[in-house]
Parts: C-alpha cells; structure tokens; sequence
C-alpha cells in the first residue's frame, strides 16, 4: 500500500494544477480515467473545479444569503461567486 501523504500536500505545496502537463504524485490514489468521449474541457470542470468548489462551499456551511471572502479570483474563485 502506498503511504498516504500528509494532508499539506495536496494544498499549498503543489500550488496550481491546471496546465497541459502536471506530476501528481500518489495519483495511485485518487486519478480516475476519463472516457474518450469526454472532451478534455468538460473532464476538467467536472474533476477539479466543480467538486473544489462544492467542497469549499460544504465545509464552510455556505447557504444561500451566506457573506463571505473570496480570495485570489482564478477560475475557482470565480466560480465560487456564483
């Protein structure tokens, strides 16, 4: 079994991921493959981007009416406004 990394890891130590060509490591453990059909811009919403931002939502308990700080305004932040 792979030993799992420590929970930094996978924040602020790999900074950003949304390029052509990453290395993630222990991608044993979380990467799916995605189905040939799925166009690459579609796969990368619905792997990264949409579930980051639902995650950040839950965790937080953000409802409807909710203020909050949205810091640094990449496609994730930007998202999160809506």
């Amino acid at each position: 079994m792979t030993e799992q990394p420590p929970a930094w890891l996978s924040c602020s130590e790999l900074l950003c991921g949304q390029a052509s060509y990453i290395r993630v490591p222990f991608a044993d453990m979380n990467c799916l493959p995605i189905p040939n059909d799925v166009p690459d811009d579609k796969a990368l919403y619905l792997s990264d981007i949409i579930p980051t931002v639902y995650h950040g939502c839950h965790i937080a308990n953000v409802k409807e009416g909710s203020i909050v700080a949205i810091w640094c305004l990449g496609s994730i932040g930007l998202l999160q406004t809506r």
